[in-house]
């Protein structure tokens, strides 16, 4: 006796057949390209341009900080003796040191 392929004789991944005590399948194509496994991966997610463009601008925005606040570190630690002597700086003549170190509190 011949049965007819269709629709109704499809099994589809992850079908579960319940109260069937045996069942004759063909596997027809299976491979990383079917529409199955195409439809089953995640989702890319997808930024609007705008916000690659801020998010670029604001790493360049934090790093050109970092590297000014670097900079004016190395120059205060290179050139702190030089202002210590300032009278208008420091009218009492001494200079209060901070809680932390010097290259850590003025970063």
């Amino acid at each position: 006796r011949q049965e007819p392929l269709d629709a109704k004789h499809l099994l589809l991944r992850g079908t579960v057949l319940k109260n069937t005590s045996w069942i004759l399948g063909l596997v027809v194509y299976t491979g990383p390209e079917t529409r199955m496994v195409m439809n089953s991966r995640a989702a890319k997610a997808k930024y609007p341009n705008i916000e690659k463009v801020i998010n670029r601008s604001m790493l360049v925005v934090v790093g050109a900080q970092c590297v000014m606040a670097l900079i004016s570190d190395i120059l205060y630690l290179v050139t702190k003796r030089r202002f210590h002597g300032l009278w208008y700086l420091f009218p009492s003549g001494q200079f209060q040191s901070i809680l932390l170190p010097e290259f850590i509190g003025y970063w």
